[in-house]
């Protein structure tokens, strides 16, 4: 069961379609900065804007020493729940 504090968060990825189509890559596995930007068709300064964003809400994680991105088990279960 979600707690209010992922509900918010939630909401607030959700609310931009950017973080939604991130949510929606990532559910795949774990990607790349660059995989992403290609398969997004963001710029870099955009993309990272909203990993940033992503991380700070505690939906993302790092791997491969900082190369890759994936979700958190809170940003799965939001996934899970919400897509």
């Amino acid at each position: 069961m979600m707690d209010k504090e992922e509900r918010r968060f939630a909401g607030f990825i959700l609310s931009s379609d950017s973080e939604t189509e991130i949510l929606r890559s990532l559910m795949k596995g774990e990607r790349r900065f660059s995989d992403l930007q290609k398969g997004l068709g963001m710029t870099s300064g955009r993309l990272n804007y909203h990993l940033l964003r992503m991380r700070s809400f505690g939906i993302l994680s790092r791997k491969r020493q900082g190369i890759g991105y994936e979700l958190s088990k809170k940003g799965k279960r939001i996934a899970e729940k919400y897509l």
